[in-house]
């Protein structure tokens, strides 16, 4: 995978994307790091949970809690956020007690053949807890399925389907998005993004996929 091009502006961090997590007994926190400008970065949850058609990254153009301003020196590697001082390593940011490892598009057209997982809970836990897990396959052919599968067996053969709104093909586009068509014609667009090693090289999708601000991994054993 190629590596990722320079800034066009050294001194700025724009178009960089840093992503992590946080457990509590009230679930997991999953917070995105986007720098989106050269003189903004959103900070929170950038999920869109309600998988909506032709969700987007989000941008800033004043500042708020979620957005807000930044410095960085590349010549001294100096960055603050929001007026305090942050730590920018080769691919991750510590800020406000927390590290955020960098995640990079996927490019135009790309293929994977893995099973991601979503795994989140709410509630006072372990007291009170509701729990929600979403399973995606990916398929080298360009096809995805999306949650359970009806399986079964007959006197001639075993059997297994998936109703029309649980699979269909999926389409990586120039715009760092992932189209999901489903097979009983609704679609679905989430941002995309995929863990960044240390070489600046893209991780396995199964590593580390952020749809929208949520973290899918393979947790298979």
């Amino acid at each position: 995978m190629a590596h990722p091009p320079p800034p066009a502006n050294p001194n700025s961090l724009a178009g960089r994307s840093f992503w992590g997590s946080l457990y509590s007994l009230s679930g997991t926190s999953q917070d995105s790091l986007l720098f989106v400008s050269d003189s903004f970065v959103f900070y929170g949850d950038a999920s869109d949970e309600a998988w909506q058609d032709g969700a987007v990254a989000p941008t800033c153009a004043a500042v708020t809690e979620e957005c807000r301003p930044y410095t960085y020196d590349a010549k001294t590697n100096a960055l603050t956020i929001g007026g305090v001082p942050a730590e920018l390593q080769p691919r991750a940011v510590t800020y406000d007690g927390r590290t955020y490892g960098e995640y990079g598009a996927p490019p135009a057209g790309s293929r994977f053949d893995t099973i991601v997982t979503y795994v989140n809970s709410s509630g006072l836990c372990p007291m009170y807890c509701t729990y929600y897990r979403e399973d995606l396959t990916f398929l080298p052919d360009g096809t995805f399925i999306r949650g359970a599968v009806v399986s079964g067996t007959g006197p001639v053969v075993d059997f297994a389907s998936v109703p029309a709104d649980r699979k269909g093909t999926y389409e990586i586009r120039p715009d760092k998005t992932i189209l999901l068509a489903f097979a009983d014609g609704s679609q679905r667009v989430r941002t995309i993004a995929l863990a960044i090693k240390d070489d600046g090289t893209l991780a396995p999708a199964g590593d580390g996929m952020v749809l929208g601000g949520e973290g899918y991994f393979d947790i298979r054993d």
